[in-house]
C-alpha cells in the first residue's frame, strides 16, 4: 500500500512538473513572438499596434502563463494598458460651406 501511494505521489509530481515547464515554455514563446511582432510592425510604420504588443499586455500575459494564475489586478492592468495605448479617433472632415468649391 505504501508503495502504491509513493508511486501515485511520484506521478502527481511528474505531472505538476510537466505542467509548470509547459507554462514556462509557452510564456517564453509568447514574449518572444509578441516582441518580434512589435519590432516588425514598428519598422513597417505601425507604431500604435507595435506599442500594444510591447506594452503592459506582454508583461501581464507572460506573468499569467509563467505563474499559472490570474489575479484581478492582472486583468485590470491588462485592460488599462490596452485602453491607454489606443489612438484618439480621427476627427471628421469639416462640412463644406454652401457656395464654396468642393474638396478634392
Amino acid at each position: 500500500m505504501a508503495c502504491l501511494k509513493a508511486e501515485m505521489q511520484s506521478e502527481k509530481d511528474r505531472r505538476a512538473h510537466v505542467l509548470r515547464m509547459t507554462g514556462l515554455v509557452a510564456g517564453l514563446a509568447m514574449a518572444v513572438g509578441m516582441l518580434a511582432a512589435a519590432v516588425v510592425l514598428g519598422v513597417n510604420g505601425q507604431p500604435w499596434l507595435a506599442a500594444a504588443l510591447s506594452g503592459p499586455s506582454v508583461i501581464v500575459l507572460v506573468k499569467i502563463f509563467v505563474l499559472g494564475h490570474v489575479g484581478a489586478d492582472d486583468v485590470k492592468q491588462l485592460m488599462k494598458g490596452s485602453n491607454s495605448q489606443m489612438p484618439a479617433p480621427p476627427q471628421p472632415a469639416p462640412e463644406p460651406t454652401p457656395g464654396s468649391p468642393p474638396f478634392v
